[in-house]
C-alpha cells in the first residue's frame, strides 16, 4: 500500500498558491507558517509553541533550536533551515508586526485573531479549510512534515537520504523513517499506466 499523507509536488503548488493569492493578512500568515512548517518539518504541536525568540534565531543563524520540554519524547531540537524557512519566518516576524504586536521575544510567534497564541486546533482548522478550498481531497497540518521527509527522499543526492529524515525529523530510529520509502502516488500512477 502506498505512503499517502503528503502533499504532491503539484498538490502543494496548488495548495500554496490559494493561500498566496490572498493578500488579506490572517492568510497571508497562514501562507509563511505553512511555508516554515513544510521547511522545519516540526511537529504541529511543537510549532504552535514557537515564540518570537525563536523566528529571530533561525533569521540570525539559520538554525532552529527548540529545548526538550517542546518537543515529543522530550527530545531537543537543533535543525539547519533552508532559505526558504528563513523567508517564512521573516514573513512571520513581519506579518505580526503588522497585525499590531510589539517583539517581545518571549511571546508567541503566531497569534490568532482573538489576540492569543494560536491553537493547534486552529492550525487544523485554517488548513482544513485551505484544502478544501484549493480542491484537494485532504491535508492537514502534519503533511507538510511528511512532505518535507518524501521530498528529502525523492530528491536527495546524500548516499544515506533516510538518515537525513531520521535527524531532520528528530526519529529516534531509521524503523519510523521507513514509511517515506514506501511507494508514493505519483509512482503507484506511472506504474499503473506503464501496465496498461
Amino acid at each position: 500500500m502506498a505512503f499517502n499523507k503528503y502533499f504532491t509536488e503539484q498538490e502543494e503548488k496548488q495548495l500554496l498558491n490559494k493561500v498566496r493569492a490572498s493578500k488579506k493578512i490572517l492568510d497571508r500568515r497562514d501562507f509563511a507558517w505553512m511555508e516554515a512548517l513544510r521547511c522545519t518539518g516540526l511537529r504541529i504541536e511543537a510549532f504552535s509553541l514557537l515564540n518570537v525568540s525563536h523566528a529571530k534565531e533561525v533569521v540570525k543563524t539559520g538554525q532552529l533550536n527548540i529545548d526538550a520540554i517542546y518537543q515529543k519524547r522530550n527530545i531537543k531540537h537543533e535543525g539547519y533551515v533552508t532559505k526558504r524557512g528563513i523567508l517564512a519566518f521573516k514573513r512571520l516576524l513581519r506579518i505580526r508586526k503588522l497585525m499590531g504586536y510589539v517583539e517581545n521575544l518571549d511571546d508567541p510567534l503566531i497569534m490568532s485573531r482573538n489576540k492569543k497564541r494560536m491553537s493547534v486546533r486552529s492550525y487544523q482548522s485554517r488548513m482544513q479549510q485551505w484544502v478544501k478550498a484549493a480542491g484537494l481531497p485532504a491535508g492537514s497540518p502534519h503533511w507538510w512534515r511528511h512532505t518535507l521527509a518524501k521530498r528529502i527522499v525523492k530528491k536527495s543526492t546524500s548516499l544515506t537520504p533516510l538518515l537525513i529524515v531520521q535527524n531532520v525529523l528528530d526519529h529516534t530510529s531509521t524503523r519510523n523513517t521507513g514509511i517515506y520509502t514506501k511507494p508514493d502516488k505519483e509512482e503507484m500512477k506511472e506504474a499503473l499506466e506503464e501496465a496498461m
